[in-house]
Order: C-alpha cells, then sequence, then structure tokens
C-alpha cells in the first residue's frame, strides 16, 4: 500500500485461531488499533487499524457451511451395503463347503 507514513512490512497479522493478531513490526512505525497505539492488538470484527495516513477496518466474515445430509445418509448407505454383501458373500462360502 502506497500511503504517507506505510512503510514495507509496517504491521504483520498473524492468525492463531481461534484469534487474528496485529503485531507493529518496525518500531518506529505508527499503527493504532481503534485510536489506541499498540505493539500488539487481538483483532475482532469492525476494529480500525491505521497505519500512518491509511485507515482499515478489519472484518472477517463467517464461513458458508454445506448441507451435508444427503451426502453423509447416502455413504452410509453404501457401506452398510458393503457390510452385508460382505457377510453374505462370508455366510455362502461356508454354507458352499
Amino acid at each position: 500500500m502506497e500511503e504517507a507514513g506505510v512503510w514495507d512490512e509496517h504491521v504483520k497479522l498473524s492468525l492463531d485461531p481461534p484469534k487474528v493478531f496485529c503485531s507493529k513490526l518496525k518500531t518506529d512505525a505508527f499503527a493504532s488499533i481503534n485510536g489506541k497505539q499498540a505493539q500488539r492488538a487481538a483483532l475482532r470484527n469492525g476494529d480500525i487499524i491505521e497505519l500512518g495516513s491509511l485507515k482499515l477496518q478489519f472484518w472477517l466474515s463467517e464461513a458458508p457451511r454445506v448441507d451435508c445430509g444427503f451426502a453423509k445418509r447416502l455413504s452410509g448407505t453404501i457401506i452398510t451395503a458393503v457390510c452385508l454383501a460382505q457377510v453374505a458373500l462370508v455366510y455362502w462360502l461356508i454354507k458352499a463347503e
């Protein structure tokens, strides 16, 4: 980002589930979270990160949930059918002797 007062490697965002941290990398760099200077801070949705003359709003959206109900039922049915087929095969092999 090319803005006044923003340096290369000004801050670092790191994911340490379940939190995201903002760490200032350069000691002379200006960085604040919600108007308060910070060396390292845990971020929450809506926090304002200021780097020199640049203001950024931090936001993580929730991952969409996928309904896997049909796939779970189908795979369960297939596994059950394979197991029953194996039991029937073993029974048939024993009977054939």
